[in-house]
């Protein structure tokens, strides 16, 4: 009879094994809900940066576009930008909205000002 028993029985390795794949399993949505986030805030600064690209637009042009309900497709994401011209006033609301890919919809707005020269 051998009293070697340098190692870990079978068992063992099984039952270490186990309470590893149960904790990955445990860490896997939330993995799922970090890289949602993570996409739904890069949609975000797409959203931001063109919202900024159309108040520059506006300001240097001085007008506001004639369709003033604009849909833009990227990628997965629909944009969809308005412009709301305030009354008695020279300022312009711009706004964004879309649903991004962690099913939440957002809404940013922006002010522009159209110079109106009177003689």
């Amino acid at each position: 009879m051998l009293n070697n028993e340098k190692g870990f029985s079978l068992i063992e390795v099984l039952a270490a094994l186990a309470i590893f794949v149960m904790a990955v399993s445990a860490c896997f949505p939330m993995l799922i809900h970090i890289y949602r986030e993570r996409m739904a805030i890069e949609e975000e600064y797409q959203a931001l940066d063109i919202l900024h690209n159309r108040i520059q637009r506006t300001l240097l042009g001085g007008t506001v576009p004639e369709d003033t309900n604009q849909f833009l497709h990227n990628a997965s994401v629909v944009y969809r930008v308005t412009y709301e011209e305030a009354r008695e006033s020279d300022w312009t609301k711009v706004c964004i909205a879309w649903t991004a890919s962690n099913e939440r919809r957002y809404k940013r707005c922006g002010y522009t000002v159209i110079h109106v020269d009177t003689p």
